[in-house]
C-alpha cells in the first residue's frame, strides 16, 4: 500500500520532466500559462523534497536548475513586454528556489537574479516617474 501512496522516484521525476517540456513549449510560443505551470512544478518539487529517495536522485537537482532557467526567461519576457507585475512575481519565484539549487547553479542563478532585480528596479522607477509627470 505504501508503494501505491508514494510513487517510485522515476515516475515522479518523469512527471516533472513532462511538466518541464510543457513549460518550455509555452515559453517558446510566448503563450500564457508558463508561470502557472512553473509554479505547479515548484509545488510538486517542494512536495517531493521530503522524499529522500527522490531528493537524492541525480536528476532531481537538474529539474530545479531547469526551473530556475525558466523563471529567468519568464522575468526577461515580462520585462521585454512591459509586464512589470509579472516580472516581479517570476523574480520572487526564482528567489524561492535559490536555496534548492546546488552550489554552482545557485551562484549563476543568483547573478541572474541580481541582474534582473536591478533591471526591474530601474523599470519600476521609470514607470513611477512617468506616472508622476502626468
Amino acid at each position: 500500500v505504501e508503494g501505491l501512496a508514494n510513487p517510485a522516484p522515476d515516475i515522479s521525476l518523469q512527471e516533472l520532466k513532462i511538466l518541464q517540456a510543457h513549460i518550455e513549449i509555452l515559453l517558446a510560443q510566448g503563450s500564457g500559462g508558463a508561470l502557472e505551470e512553473s509554479e505547479r512544478e515548484r509545488d510538486l518539487l517542494d512536495d517531493l523534497s521530503g522524499d529522500g529517495r527522490i531528493s537524492h536522485h541525480p536528476s532531481f537537482h537538474v529539474v530545479y536548475q531547469n526551473l530556475a532557467i525558466n523563471y529567468v526567461q519568464l522575468v526577461q519576457n515580462d520585462l521585454r513586454s512591459g509586464d512589470l507585475e509579472g516580472a516581479q512575481i517570476s523574480l520572487f519565484s526564482l528567489a524561492r528556489i535559490l536555496p534548492q539549487l546546488d552550489s554552482a547553479d545557485r551562484t549563476m542563478a543568483t547573478k541572474n537574479y541580481l541582474h534582473l532585480q536591478a533591471l526591474l528596479r530601474v523599470r519600476l522607477n521609470n514607470s513611477h516617474d512617468l506616472a508622476h509627470r502626468r
